[in-house]
């Protein structure tokens, strides 16, 4: 392969995929030539192209990067740089999926921070849209005032040569990018028209998306924060490190402290370097003490507070409803997630999303926020008639909303106080009944079973009151709030105007 079979010359988009279709071909066919092609002079194609004013430059690889093995990973695609090559060094980070419950992996945004702050300033972040880490990449890179360059990867199956010049001349991707941070490449779709062309399939598989294979082909150092065993992450910083070709540094922040963590062992005996990190305050996230179920019981709560024990609602549950509080797994309900997840990566504890969490927000507002319990219909706040002393027998796990009914934090208000108000019970009915009814009414209906027949929601005796509701308009007697321990009775007591119950742990699941 020779320097003059590259254009250098401005060019237009079918002079680019024709000069680019002849590489291809024949790295296809002799692809231990491509391995002295190792400079951005070698295979940086300069292109111009219809509305725009900049000179975008088309490559075969990333910088320092061969174009053989990016050949090897991603097969024959093109890099699209709008503003020019990036030569600065780059670092990917990768990572398994988080999980729904951000605010329980405090390691992995601790790991991400101190990625982000070790940095070289020098050297920019890769983050690849619709990986695990992108979203807190991009954030974590404002914070901080980290450069990033973002990597669109187009996963289309295959292109035509046709096919990718209309990709070429569209201008959608010329756009300027929304940060000064920000530097953008953008891959195009496979051309699926090279003969003899051995890509390892793979690399289009769900198994092994496309996205994190063009993430650890950037890097020229990779940090992973997460690693799940039998993930498509292992299985890609395995075949990274197994490859004679590579030359990025995988910091493996995922090693475990136990000599248990297969995974772990397994890439450094591949060559991974471990990074351990360990928490000064390693007090849980949780929003919850440490403390168990004891302490003074509910009788002597309520006897400090000068009030009479038969005038609670384990005593007399009919006179009572109950809102259970619930983790949430995102933002709180009118914040923005951007706050949220820099409560996250900044470590602080503001960003517990307990049960407890929730309840002593509701306690801070005076007021529960309504949520949308029923598709097309007003937001609502939830309560049941179900009796507080029966929750730890009704405590049930919910597969579809991913979270158990009936945890032991919340708020009880005296039913004729909700009726005032407006609370009404829901009415349990049939589909046909359902699909009828009106608007306004919808809110307070629900289908009797789900699609299975397998849950009968009456059960729950619920009702609802349309609208966030007021907590400030009751008096201190009509409402309660419960918890599971006495430390939390005691902090929560602090904060609360009404009185704060802890609950018996009989029938409490092991």
């Amino acid at each position: 392969m020779s320097k003059g079979e590259h254009i250098n010359a401005p060019a237009t988009p079918r002079e680019i995929v024709r000069a680019a279709t002849a590489v291809w071909h024949q790295l296809s066919e002799d692809g231990h030539l491509a391995g002295t092609v190792t400079t951005s002079a070698f295979f940086a194609v300069a292109g111009s192209f219809p509305s725009c004013s900049s000179r975008p430059s088309v490559t075969l690889s990333f910088p320092r990067l061969p174009p053989v093995r990016f050949y090897d990973w991603l097969g024959p695609r093109l890099v699209v740089w709008p503003a020019g090559v990036v030569s600065a060094r780059r670092t990917s980070i990768m990572s398994s999926r988080v999980g729904t419950r951000k605010d329980l992996k405090p390691g992995w945004f601790d790991a991400l921070r101190t990625a982000v702050i070790r940095h070289d300033q020098a050297e920019c972040l890769c983050c690849v849209k619709g990986t695990a880490p992108a979203d807190a990449i991009i954030r974590a890179s404002e914070l901080f005032g980290a450069r990033r360059l973002r990597i669109d990867v187009d996963s289309d199956k295959g292109a035509s040569p046709a096919e990718l010049v209309e990709w070429l001349e569209s201008t959608e991707r010329l756009q300027p990018p929304e940060s000064a941070l920000e530097d953008v490449a953008y891959v195009s779709p496979r051309c699926r028209q090279v003969s003899g062309h051995q890509q390892r399939d793979c690399a289009e598989t769900e198994s092994t998306p496309i996205r994190d294979t063009a993430l650890v082909l950037a890097g020229e150092r990779i940090v992973a924060l997460s690693c799940r065993a039998g993930g498509h992450v292992e299985r890609l910083l395995a075949r990274h490190l197994q490859d004679e070709k590579h030359e990025a540094p995988v910091l493996l922040a995922a090693v475990s402290a136990t000599e248990n963590d297969a995974v772990s062992n397994s890439l450094v005996s591949l060559g991974a370097v471990p990074w351990l990190l360990r928490r000064i305050d390693a007090a849980p996230l949780d929003g919850r003490t440490a403390s168990s179920n004891t302490g003074s019981s509910q009788a002597n709560c309520q006897k400090s507070l000068g009030r009479s024990v038969s005038d609670v609602p384990l005593e007399t549950p009919e006179e009572w409803l109950c809102h259970w509080t619930r983790p949430r797994q995102g933002a709180w309900i009118g914040q923005p997630d951007e706050e949220f997840l820099d409560e996250l990566i900044l470590g602080c504890q503001t960003a517990d999303r307990s049960a407890y969490a929730a309840l002593l927000r509701i306690v801070e507002q005076l007021q529960i926020k309504a949520s949308r319990s029923v598709r097309n219909a007003a937001k609502t706040v939830s309560f049941t008639a179900v009796p507080l002393g029966e929750f730890r027998d009704r405590r049930s796990y919910r597969k579809h909303k991913l979270r158990f009914d009936f945890e032991p934090w919340g708020i009880a208000v005296r039913k004729s106080a909700l009726e005032k108000c407006g609370c009404r019970p829901v009415s349990y009915v049939d589909r046909n009944t359902y699909d009828n009814v009106s608007r306004d009414e919808r809110c307070f209906q629900q289908l009797r079973f789900d699609a299975g027949n397998r849950i009968d929601w009456s059960q729950e005796r619920e009702w609802r009151y349309a609208g966030d509701l007021d907590l400030s308009q009751f008096s201190s007697a009509d409402v309660f709030t419960f918890v599971d321990t006495h430390d939390e009775a005691t902090a929560l007591q602090a904060a609360a105007p009404w009185r704060v119950l802890q609950l018996p742990a009989t029938t409490k699941p092991a």
